[in-house]
């Protein structure tokens, strides 16, 4: 895939010098590159991925910064438009123009909205009752933050998703015979488990999931998680009744059909949920399976029940080496570094046609936009040219500091 030439790109991108002021003309610093690959396919589909790639990275550090700001302010980090506009805030002070298409048309559109009306105050457009609609690509991306078993910002051990205590007071009212901080306990566990299963957010079709998690099966409230539901009943000492009882409200109080006529089974709603940020949290590490987790489970391991866990500050060697690559630039972000996204178009013969009554050819408008020439608030500068080892020459591409070959040329004439 394009992910390892990605992460040289980006690294060799933020290393550059800045030649230019910070601000919406200039988003990075006047940096830029120049990447060549062995044909016009090969092209075309790194500049599709590379955006996405460094996306997943880059857009980790600003829901990581966005948590920061909903914390500065006192309020919880509730994972629907909450959390949207708190990152639509890091995105505009940062000039971030994640997505693309529409999605990207969307962002920058809420993102000037939220200058011109509130002069990026956070706790005044929250306390006005502003609330955009995260599009698309936002919501897919905010789910496999909190549900990849590897590339999350769950399984970098940097946040935990807790229920809401509104939610969860709601739940020990309905089941009285739990104790409750037993059920607090096994309601963190079934999240967690749900999340395993990309069971949230009711409104993304079912095709969005798809695309982001292909093998994703619906979890049914009748039938759903049992093999979970008899290993709480067994650890937890409840019987069938109370079990039953349990599992019918947990699906009632924090889950919903999908919003649409998609057969997604019960989801988990945002607005019944909290992030919270544990980068610099003691987690709690099975000494018999190796999982680690933010908190013991009924005294024992939230995986296999062994009772062997051990501590695991940030600064333990085990921590270090399997979570700081990510954990590092998290922590750059909260000390106040900004994060950085770049974006990458394709540069080819094939995109040099210009239609009657079309002002600038493809290829044109993007020099124009990689030279960072303003062509209107929805066309972000450029900052990656994917081209062919044939790139015409005679082409204005402005000054240049980085270049990147993606593929060997097969022959010396290319």
């Amino acid at each position: 895939g394009e992910q390892p030439f990605a992460n040289l790109i980006r690294e060799q991108f933020v290393n550059q010098v800045a030649t230019k002021p910070l601000d919406e003309r200039h988003p990075n610093e006047g940096r830029k590159a120049l990447l060549f690959s062995d044909g016009r396919q090969k092209a075309a589909r790194l500049a599709r991925d590379l955006p996405r790639e460094v996306e997943r990275d880059s857009l980790r550090e600003a829901l990581i910064a966005a948590l920061k700001e909903l914390s500065e302010i006192g309020k919880d980090a509730v994972p629907d438009e909450t959390l949207y506009a708190a990152f639509v805030l890091v995105c505009a002070r940062h000039h971030l123009h994640f997505f693309d298409g529409h999605d990207q048309r969307a962002l920058l559109e809420d993102c000037q909205r939220l200058q011109k009306d509130y002069d990026l105050d956070l706790m005044f457009a929250l306390e006005d009752g502003w609330k955009a609609t995260p599009p698309t690509r936002f919501r897919q991306a905010l789910l496999r933050q909190i549900s990849d078993p590897y590339y999350s910002l769950v399984a970098a051990c940097a946040v935990v998703v807790q229920p809401r205590r509104s939610k969860l007071k709601l739940l020990e009212r309905r089941v009285t015979a739990v104790p409750a901080e037993t059920l607090s306990e096994i309601t963190e566990a079934w999240i967690r488990e749900m999340l395993y299963q990309d069971a949230f957010d009711p409104s993304l079709s079912l095709t969005s999931r798809y695309q982001e998690f292909p093998f994703f099966e619906p979890v049914r409230a009748e039938d759903g998680l049992n093999t979970f539901f008899a290993k709480i009943a067994k650890r937890a000492q409840l019987d069938t009744a109370t079990m039953d009882q349990l599992r019918r409200e947990l699906f009632d109080v924090f889950t919903r059909t999908a919003v649409n006529t998609d057969d997604s089974g019960r989801l988990l709603t945002g607005d019944s949920l909290t992030i919270k940020t544990a980068i610099d949290d003691i987690w709690w590490q099975c000494l018999f399976c190796g999982s680690v987790q933010s908190r013991p489970f009924l005294g024992s391991c939230a995986e296999c029940g062994q009772k062997e866990l051990e501590p695991r500050p940030p600064d333990h060697p085990y921590m270090r080496a399997r979570k700081d690559f990510f954990r590092e630039p998290l922590r750059a972000v909260l000390k106040g570094q900004r994060p950085v996204h770049i974006t990458a178009e394709e540069h080819t013969a094939q995109l040099s046609q210009r239609d009657a009554g079309v002002v600038y050819a493809t290829t044109e408008e993007f020099e124009l936009r990689f030279q960072d020439v303003p062509l209107g608030k929805d066309k972000p500068a450029v900052d990656v040219l994917s081209c062919t080892t044939t790139m015409e020459v005679g082409i204005d591409i402005g000054s240049l500091s980085a270049v990147g070959l993606r593929t060997v040329p097969p022959l010396r004439e290319h």
